[in-house]
């Protein structure tokens, strides 16, 4: 997009607030963590169930904005020489603008729907179309209301066909979505089996999802599905191009499967084509064969597509940081490569750097058509984002002169990169290696990575962040929550996730013990932190890192008392009340000598007063958490009479949010919810598991009928078995109830059963039968399908235990996917 803002409001039925200068408009944002070209921006504050964007405003200012859309009333007198706009709805608003953009456009716009598979076929569809024209396609999975917008206006006058990936939730989104896309070409992915909450049927659902190419000119579908063809032919009335198995579509297709890639025959307008492609499962076929389709329409020859098809990978779609050598942190993108989604994983860099210098390690834009525009708008986004040096390999000699800059440097290939002295000195530094997937940059992101036992536990931001956003949905805008990240954030890492949570606007963190709360305060994070148990000895510390203790004692108020008289400075402190917990805190008979001491002294500010539930999952012990509401609420009135100041009140913990939500009082705690585990048993399909833990196989051994393996023979085999030794044993946090078949884990989609005890550092699993497995594959103990609660079953234990055994040699990976 290109506008200046008096185009902007004539587009709009709006109020102005504020004008200044007028600038021209390139960019949208909605997210004060995404700043991109600020000073060329306009900032649309949205009002969403968790956040309210008009909140930072400010922020946004202080960034370099200058253009803003509101739907409220605002003071505009802090924002000096800043253009503001009041309308009803900012997200219409947005739509409105992208509307006009889309009707500018005379280029062909293809949209993608469906409920499987629509972003690898769109990556895939880019990547393949880029080869003869000048793509542009939505960002990762950019396929919402606000996501659609953004993707139609980042597209350029020099573009000549479009990408857009649209997906919706709910009933009557779609006609907000065709509104602003107007598809020239559709392309209608899998449906799926089940119909999705939101919609009554799944016929609902694909209607709604099908109404999105009402007024497009040709529809790309699989006929196969039954009740989709249905469906499509009783609602659609352009030009179908369906692809089937029938020589009666308009494409049809059969499969040839060998032993290593599987041969594609399709016969299209009297023409016969074979196209081989080493995948083999249906749902990778089923993607494949919506872009070949789409590809046959724009005339591709069968050399042409083989030769796109040859290129296609799984795409990763996600982001992995990393800890790295000589003190770096990693950040791995490197399976793909456009100017979108380098936006997007510079922002990502962006929230992750925490003060280190950022570098940038990047390809040549593989397959993009006027790669010279594409360089020039590259310098431009390196100066943007302070990128301190970028290393670019494999770019043409003529794109180089666009780039001369002391701080970029070129290689031909990784090879060189990597045997360079700028490579050999990278030290504490954030790296974003990013690139097209032929030039294979994950080897550099591996060589620089910390060598790392080859078990690992991974943590999906992603998940992790529609989980907040879950549970935050029944609190009040004004309640605040309090993430408890104690035992190293349940075996996740403190760090991580503290940044996390703290780029989430958390309102305070939690951890057990003090030098936890120091190592969060070291890795520069400033939020306010509450320790629950506090060592006599290290008292002093809490001053000198801002810390908060809970005080559940008489003995522990005087030694803080104590302390704080000689150091003559305040303490923010937080009062633990036991309303029937019985472990730490103040019983109903303590609370006037509590009082007392609190009278008695100037230094102690009571931040909070909290108490502990001790079974608010269960619906058989609501009578007993009831009671123990009714106490809090009693005790905390007799402190607050005493006290001449307001404080925090607090008593619900994760269970107690879900079941018990009209007591939520001013904040909540959030602890092993965030992770996606659900132990009221009400909300768990509505969350999304956060960690992997996953191991390889070391070996692979036979073992004869009669024969034994493992500690005390445990494992004896009662036919001839195959077995593969896997790199993780109670050493890593791995329980010994899991061994001897009362556990099984995943291999290539296959439940293999542990067999005998399970060892310190290894286990052994049952894959006889299964072919094709072989030293160095992943095994996954447990991830969103085989799930944590599985393994805490069979374990005779909770969640909670099996996460926080994981052991420290575990080596700690964080994704967004």
């Amino acid at each position: 997009m290109n506008y200046s803002f008096e185009e902007i409001q004539s587009m709009l039925n709006c109020i102005v607030l504020s004008s200044g200068n007028s600038d021209q408009i390139q960019n949208v944002i909605y997210d004060t963590r995404k700043s991109s070209y600020a000073s060329k921006s306009i900032f649309f504050a949205f009002k969403g169930a968790v956040n309210d964007g008009h909140e930072y405003i400010a922020e946004a200012y202080a960034l370099g904005v200058r253009n803003f859309v509101v739907s409220k009333k605002i003071n505009v007198e802090h924002l000096k020489d800043a253009n503001v706009l009041k309308v009803n709805s900012s997200l219409l608003a947005l739509q409105k603008i992208a509307r006009f953009h889309r009707s500018k456009l005379n280029i062909p716009i293809i949209a993608i729907t469906g409920s499987n598979g629509k972003t690898i076929v769109k990556e895939w569809l880019g990547k393949a179309l880029s080869k003869k024209f000048k793509i542009s396609k939505s960002p990762k999975s950019y396929n919402s209301q606000i996501g659609v917008a953004l993707s139609l206006l980042q597209i350029k006058d020099k573009d000549q066909i479009a990408i857009i990936e649209a997906g919706i939730s709910q009933k009557r989104e779609m006609k907000f979505l065709e509104k602003m896309i107007r598809p020239n070409i559709g392309i209608f992915t899998n449906i799926g089996d089940a119909h999705a909450s939101g919609f009554d049927s799944k016929d609902q659902k694909l209607t709604e999802k099908l109404s999105l190419f009402k007024h497009s000119e040709l529809l790309i579908y699989n006929s196969d599905q039954q009740f989709t063809n249905n469906i499509v032919k009783k609602c659609y009335s352009g030009k179908l191009q369906d692809w089937s198995s029938s020589s009666e579509s308009s494409i049809s297709y059969r499969l040839n499967q060998l032993e290593d890639q599987t041969d594609i025959f399709i016969q299209y307008h009297d023409s016969n084509y074979k196209v081989n492609t080493e995948f083999k499962s249906k749902e990778f076929i089923e993607n494949m064969m919506h872009v070949i389709s789409c590809l046959l329409y724009f005339d591709f020859s069968e050399e042409d597509i083989q030769s796109v098809v040859s290129d296609f990978d799984q795409i990763q779609n996600r982001l992995e940081l990393r800890e790295g050598i000589n003190g770096n942190l990693l950040i791995n993108d490197s399976y793909s490569l456009d100017m979108a989604s380098l936006q997007l994983a510079l922002e990502f860099q962006d929230l992750h750097a925490n003060g280190l210098e950022k570098i940038l390690i990047l390809s040549d834009f593989d397959h993009q058509v006027n790669k010279k525009d594409i360089y020039i708008e590259l310098k431009n986004l390196i100066f943007e984002k302070n990128i301190k040096q970028t290393f670019i390999i494999g770019i043409a000699n003529a794109h180089k002169r666009i780039l001369i800059d002391p701080s970029v440097s070129f290689y031909n290939t990784v090879e060189e990169f990597t045997s360079s002295s700028p490579y050999l000195v990278l030290k504490d530094s954030c790296l974003l290696i990013k690139g097209a997937r032929k030039f294979r940059l994950e080897s550099i992101f591996h060589k620089l990575s910390k060598q790392v036992h080859q078990t690992i536990l991974e943590t999906n931001f992603s998940a992790l962040d529609h989980n907040l956003n879950f549970y935050k949905k029944y609190l009040a805008d004004q309640t605040k929550m309090m993430a408890v990240i104690k035992a190293d954030s349940y075996g996740s890492g403190s760090e991580q996730i503290a940044h996390y949570l703290d780029q989430k606007k958390i309102d305070y963190l939690a951890v057990a013990i003090i030098d936890e709360a120091i190592t969060i305060r070291l890795a520069d994070c400033n939020l306010p932190i509450m320790v629950f148990n506090i060592d006599e000895s290290q008292i002093e510390l809490l001053w000198e890192h801002n810390l908060e203790p809970e005080v559940y004692s008489i003995h522990l108020l005087e030694k803080l008392i104590n302390k704080a008289n000689e150091r003559e400075q305040e303490l923010k402190i937080h009062i633990k009340l036991d309303t029937g917990m019985k472990r730490l805190g103040f019983e109903q008979d303590e609370i006037n000598a509590l009082l007392e001491n609190l009278k008695n002294q100037k230094w102690l500010h009571v931040q909070s007063v909290f108490s502990h539930l001790a079974a608010s999952e269960s619906k058989v012990h609501d009578s007993f958490t009831l009671q123990q509401i009714t106490l809090f609420k009693t005790l905390v009135s007799q402190i607050q009479e005493s006290l001449n100041y307001p404080f925090l009140k607090h008593i619900l913990n994760t269970g107690g949010i879900i079941r018990h939500s009209d007591h939520q009082m001013d904040m909540v705690r959030i602890g092993l919810g965030l992770y996606g585990v659900d132990e009221t048993g009400l909300v768990s399909d509505n969350l999304l598991k956060v960690h992997s833990l996953k191991a390889r196989v070391l070996q692979i051994k036979s073992l004869n009928k009669g024969e034994t393996i493992g500690y005390s023979r445990a494992g004896i085999a009662d036919q001839n078995k195959t077995i593969a030794i896997v790199s993780i044993g109670y050493a890593d946090g791995l329980m010994r109830h899991s061994g001897n078949g009362n556990y099984s884990m995943k291999i290539q989609d296959f439940l293999c059963p542990t067999i005998g005890n399970i060892c310190m550092d290894v286990c052994m699993l049952d894959i006889t039968g299964i072919q094709d497995i072989s030293v160095g594959d992943e095994v996954v103990v447990f991830d969103e399908d085989l799930q944590l609660e599985s393994l805490a079953k069979v374990c005779h234990t909770i969640s909670y235990e099996i996460i926080s055994r994981i052991a420290p040699r575990v080596k700690r990976i964080y994704t967004y996917h």
